[in-house]
């Protein structure tokens, strides 16, 4: 499951109660979840802290770099990737010529 592919074109992650299980997270802790191929999946509310969205590090002035996600959060009508807020790095300020 390669993070530059489309969410669209991922298989949807089946999350029936009966197969979630105990992921241990990379701090240690234990979270309730799903593994879709490898990867952590969790639903909406789930989630660990230490995990932002994309557009939670940008409201953050973060931007994950070149991390690859660590997990995938999914809700009634859609499925997110997120990244460990703590590996993350700060956004580019704009330079002198772009309006900010």
């Amino acid at each position: 499951m390669s993070p530059a592919a489309p969410l669209a074109d991922q298989p949807r992650a089946v999350l029936h109660p009966a197969a979630s299980r105990w992921i241990t997270l990379w701090d240690g802790r234990e979270a309730l979840g799903w593994d879709h191929h490898g990867l952590p999946v969790f639903r909406f509310r789930w989630a660990p802290s230490g995990l932002a969205t994309r557009r939670q590090l940008r409201a953050l002035r973060l931007s994950p770099g070149r991390q690859e996600p660590y997990a995938l959060l999914v809700w009634r009508h859609g499925q997110r990737w997120a990244w460990l807020s703590a590996s993350t790095s700060p956004s580019h300020p704009a330079s002198r010529r772009q309006p900010s």
